[in-house]
């Protein structure tokens, strides 16, 4: 009992409660998915959707900046882009009329990350994606996409998109291949 109340006690610390600010942001951001899922197009759901993307940025950063980053902060992390991505393509994939050929390449994209995710677990028995700069740029560009594409319902958005999301996905299966560990903080395959 006397373990319980110490335990208590440190987390109430300044401190400790610094260290749990950028986990309590990226669970956030799955609450936040799962409420995209009620609210959808609404002023909420959109409101919703931004906090989304602001919490994504906000817990990475805070973590590298006040050295608070953990392994499985950052598997939570990946997890939280994960639930989220599912989330919003649920509402706006419907809403896209792509062709055919685009419909296979996304399905090829979606085979290509999960290949790398079942490779790393596969080679170091860990779940996660890198976190290349690559994957930074195309996870914001495909967060903005949305809004873009609300304005400006172009193909030519989402063939660009594809094609960001294309290099990093091949960059993320040639690191899960041939990394020498799990690390999942690398910034490019040429570093």
């Amino acid at each position: 009992m006397k373990q319980f109340f110490y335990f208590i006690r440190s987390m109430t610390n300044k401190k400790s409660l610094l260290c749990l600010i950028p986990n309590i942001l990226t669970l956030s951001r799955i609450l936040g998915a799962f409420l995209l899922l009620y609210y959808r197009f609404t002023i909420y759901g959109i409101s919703i959707y931004l906090y989304c993307g602001l919490s994504d940025v906000l817990d990475g950063l805070l973590a590298r900046r006040f050295r608070l980053a953990t392994a499985a902060g950052s598997r939570l992390d990946s997890a939280a882009d994960l639930i989220f991505f599912i989330c919003a393509a649920y509402l706006i994939f419907p809403q896209l009329t792509l062709s055919w050929q685009q419909s296979i390449w996304i399905i090829s994209l979606f085979g290509l990350r999960i290949s790398s995710l079942l490779i790393r677990w596969q080679r170091f028995k860990v779940l996660g994606w890198p976190h290349t700069i690559a994957n930074k740029i195309s996870g914001l560009a495909l967060f903005i996409f949305p809004l873009i594409w609300l304005l400006y319902p172009l193909t030519l958005n989402t063939s660009l998109l594809m094609v960001l999301i294309s290099y990093s996905a091949g960059e993320e299966l040639l690191i899960a291949i041939l990394s020498k560990n799990s690390a999942l903080d690398v910034k490019s395959i040429f570093a």
